[in-house]
């Protein structure tokens, strides 16, 4: 079984850069990853999206209502590969920081009161 296979599972392969939930076919997703490369994954809890971050780049929305518990989970395929996690606990290469701060700007922008109610009759 391979990551996002499971009903309640979403993955993003390397080998074919496609993500998967819920199925063993995958979608065409973002470029395939190796070696070298450093993959994040980011959920948006207010408006139940996943996406996934390649070397610091943004790769767009990968899964919407996205919602429940969620267990990290990392599949190898090779004898001795290794991987190193950063669940914070050292600066992420993507800046989580920066994003946030647009998601809030433009959520206060769809939100704005301080414009004019229009008269109606």
């Amino acid at each position: 079984m391979m990551t996002g296979w499971e009903d309640d599972a979403y993955g993003y392969h390397g080998d074919d850069g496609a993500k998967f939930h819920a199925f063993g076919r995958g979608t065409e997703f973002g470029p395939k990853f190796t070696t070298g490369d450093v993959i994040g994954c980011g959920i948006n809890f207010f408006d139940g999206t996943a996406f996934y971050t390649k070397n610091g780049i943004h790769l767009g929305i990968a899964f919407r209502d996205v919602m429940g518990e969620f267990y990290p989970m990392i599949g190898l395929r090779s004898f001795l590969e290794t991987v190193e996690a950063n669940f914070g606990q050292d600066k992420f290469v993507f800046d989580i920081d920066k994003y946030a701060k647009e998601l809030f700007k433009e959520a206060n922008k769809q939100t704005d009161i301080s414009s004019p109610i229009p008269n109606t009759p």
